[in-house]
């Protein structure tokens, strides 16, 4: 592999010329003279690479040889470290040839990483989502692809899928250690790589369940049909006290018997109580069934969060 050592000395003054003469040249693919650094492999460890884009296949680490499942001694926690760029975010240049690196995921220009047995999380510095233990990466099995920018592109729709196959040749399939899956594993959308509810001066935390948009609709029409029923009522009697204030007002003397008067009160107040009550149970059910997450159209999504 040819590559080329940039004078980086505090005294060197040609150092930005230098950079910008190779910037130049290579041009239609051909060879370009520029540093590259060198990696720093562990016994384990089988790269190829071109320049500085590199396949590794070795054991989980995330940077030195002491780190990851494979730097702590661990069995069954291969790896594929898929990088170019390494060393990239140093200064924006990556280091000579006589610099030897470790894996950096902070520093490395853009990498697709599996494997076996890690804790992606912990490496990569992810927030903590929901469900805590349940979602945990350790020991796990993973994927992670990181970049400035990782765009999904597909033709005919994507899906993002969660839990186990649908069929898993007739049997209940287990993750990466054999284990049960459990419960039906989230989906999380954590912008700005923060869910930290104690730094919040607010009651509702930060990572929120989606809001199912059908049983929104649903709840908003009920919602809306009640409010029109109350309105309606309200416009009735106000029209009702405006005719029966008229009428009284024009009395000299009653027309019943203030006993009569008495019962006819009753009466009208017995069934607005028993209406009111009627109402105030299907509100109390209306709420229960779309805004308690034991509601059967509950507008929230068990399984759905997002910041």
């Amino acid at each position: 592999m040819t590559t080329y050592k940039v004078d980086k000395s505090p005294n060197s003054s040609n150092l930005k010329n230098e950079r910008e003469i190779l910037k130049s040249k290579g041009a239609s693919g051909a060879q370009q003279l520029e540093p590259v650094p060198n990696f720093n492999n562990t016994e384990r460890e089988t790269f190829i690479s071109t320049k500085n884009s590199w396949i590794v296949l070795g054991g989980d680490r995330s940077a030195s040889p002491l780190s990851g499942k494979a730097g702590q001694g661990s069995t069954q926690a291969s790896s594929i470290d898929l990088v170019v760029g390494r060393g990239a975010g140093i200064d924006g240049e990556p280091p000579d040839n006589d610099k030897k690196l470790d894996p950096n995921f902070f520093e490395d220009a853009a990498r697709i990483y599996i494997t076996q047995k890690g804790d992606v999380d912990t490496s990569f510095g992810i927030a903590e989502g929901v469900w805590g233990d349940f979602m945990t990466t350790d020991k796990k099995s993973a994927l992670v692809a990181k970049a400035d920018h990782v765009r999904l592109v597909a033709r005919e729709g994507i899906k993002l899928v969660t839990g186990k196959a649908k069929n898993a040749g007739g049997e209940s399939e287990k993750n990466s250690l054999g284990k049960e899956i459990g419960k039906v594993p989230p989906i999380q959308f954590i912008a700005g790589n923060y869910t930290d509810d104690s730094m919040v001066l607010q009651s509702n935390r930060i990572l929120q369940p989606l809001v199912k948009g059908e049983n929104l609709i649903e709840y908003l029409n009920e919602l809306q049909s009640f409010i029109g029923k109350v309105l309606g009522m309200v416009q009735s009697n106000t029209k009702d006290l405006a005719i029966c204030n008229g009428t009284l007002a024009g009395l000299t003397a009653p027309i019943l018997p203030v006993a009569a008067l008495h019962t006819a009160q009753a009466t009208f107040e017995g069934i607005r109580s028993f209406t009111m009550i009627a109402d105030q149970q299907n509100l109390t059910a209306l709420k229960v069934n779309y805004l308690e997450p034991v509601g059967s159209v509950y507008i929230n999504s068990g399984h759905v969060f997002t910041t």
